[in-house]
């Protein structure tokens, strides 16, 4: 499949935030969107803008232009389909990775609640085929993933590239902030890294970014649960087992899923 690249101008400043097919609320994108912006801002307070005005292929291409460097761009494109500036100017990419079933619930949540958007009305089982064949908005989380760990090893245009696991932020969201902060060469406080780490917790996040997210029959649709192994609540053992074996075959050379990949029992 032929992809084009968005046509947006940059500038030498722009920090490129990079995100895996994560639109839900789950705040792998959301999360690390705020944490960036506010270390780049120096202070621990909500950024008061939803990050979809950011976000590359949704928010115009005048607007992205416009914005201030350094920009905190978001976006669910692969590589080849990023602005050329990207690239070329050697912006630096944070890319989330989060255990694919949790993806796979949280996006269904959002098909089912975004009625405006989306306006799914299938059953979980039906959604669950549609992620694993790739139909789904936004395309195969596996190809993305492939595509994106092929730069990472060929170290494609020298890119720099952060791989953050949502598991590990949610374990530790002050290391986090603190690897954050060191990748984009900005010298931050342990005691900052920590209240950043703090105000962007799943509890305080969802109540100061209400007025900021998307609401669908006045409702937040963006802000779930954030937690990990929800799952393990929708999976049927078949599709549990339908799914490993799917990974399995598809990423078993895979360094980054790795750790998401079910070891048979002996």
């Amino acid at each position: 499949m032929k992809r084009h690249r968005q046509n947006v101008t940059l500038g030498m400043n722009a920090i490129a935030l990079i995100i895996l097919h994560i639109i839900r609320e789950m705040k792998g994108t959301h999360w690390t969107f705020e944490m960036i912006s506010m270390l780049l801002a120096g202070r621990d307070e909500t950024i008061p803008m939803w990050k979809g005005k950011m976000m590359l292929s949704v928010a115009p291409a005048r607007d992205l232009d416009l914005a201030p460097s350094p920009r905190v761009l978001n976006t669910h494109l692969f590589y080849e389909e990023l602005p050329r500036d990207i690239t070329t100017l050697k912006n630096k990419i944070v890319y989330v990775l989060r255990d694919p079933r949790d993806v796979a619930v949280s996006f269904y949540h959002f098909y089912i609640n975004n009625k405006t958007g989306v306006d799914y009305r299938g059953a979980w089982r039906d959604f669950l085929e549609l992620f694993m064949n790739g139909e789904v908005q936004w395309g195969s989380w596996f190809e993305h993933v492939k595509n994106f760990e092929d730069v990472i090893k060929t170290n494609r245009n020298g890119q720099q590239i952060l791989v953050m696991n949502y598991e590990d932020t949610k374990q530790n969201p002050k290391d986090s902030v603190s690897r954050l902060s060191d990748f984009l060469g900005l010298p931050r406080s342990d005691e900052l890294c920590s209240r950043i780490a703090d105000k962007c917790s799943f509890a305080n996040m969802a109540v100061d970014k209400l007025q900021y997210t998307l609401l669908s029959d006045n409702r937040d649709i963006m802000y779930r649960k954030g937690v990990v192994g929800d799952w393990k609540n929708m999976f049927t053992v078949a599709q549990s087992e339908m799914f490993d074996r799917l990974l399995t075959h598809n990423m078993a050379d895979s360094q980054l899923v790795s750790r998401y990949i079910t070891k048979p029992s002996s």
